[in-house]
């Protein structure tokens, strides 16, 4: 082999391992561009889960304090019946509407929330929400009856359970929510 020879050869080979070299460092900034990526995306969707929890656990907190506001004014019309200070019939109904208003607004907060997930937390934000409807309800019926004769106790519990049942899933939905965003779960498959 003469000294031209082995110029070529040393030539091709520094190319070789110059362009395997950019070959691994355009794979490297590739996986880097793509990990980045997908923590910037897990950032924005911790962001916005983050987000639609808070907003949905506000709205349930104002249906809940409205319907609880409606289950008093329920309890008092109920008193005034049975200390006869007023007849079946008389009196001022009760009015459900801004209870089932802010049910309703619950309902679009949840469609966010079925959105973004995970399903442990959508669960949980629908067994809130069917907790509220429910409560809305026994004090609807309770507020209806309360025009044609009195209720009995039984009836005013019932409506106290389901305002339980309320806390009690909305404290569920807290905790999974919690999971989700403080990283106790998988917050992109599950």
């Amino acid at each position: 082999m003469d000294g031209g020879q082995a110029t070529v050869y040393a030539a091709g080979l520094a190319a070789s391992v110059t362009l395997l070299g950019a070959a691994i460092a355009y794979k490297a900034g590739r996986r880097q561009v793509r990990d980045q990526a997908a923590v910037e995306h897990e950032r924005w969707l911790r962001g916005q889960r983050e987000q639609a929890y808070v907003d949905f656990l506000g709205a349930c907190e104002r249906a809940t304090e409205a319907v609880h506001q409606c289950r008093g004014q329920a309890d008092e019309l109920h008193g005034r019946l049975v200390r006869r200070e007023i007849q079946i019939g008389q009196g001022e109904p009760v009015s459900m509407d801004e209870g089932w208003r802010l049910h309703d607004a619950t309902q679009q907060l949840l469609n966010r929330i079925l959105m973004l997930g995970p399903d442990a937390v959508i669960e949980r934000a629908e067994a809130t929400q069917s907790a509220i409807f429910n409560f809305c309800m026994a004090v609807q019926g309770v507020s209806q009856q309360l025009m044609l004769r009195p209720v009995e106790q039984v009836e005013l519990d019932l409506a106290s359970d389901k305002m339980s049942e309320v806390y009690g899933a909305r404290g569920e939905f807290s905790v999974a929510a919690r999971r989700v965003l403080t990283g106790g779960a998988n917050t992109v498959a599950e």
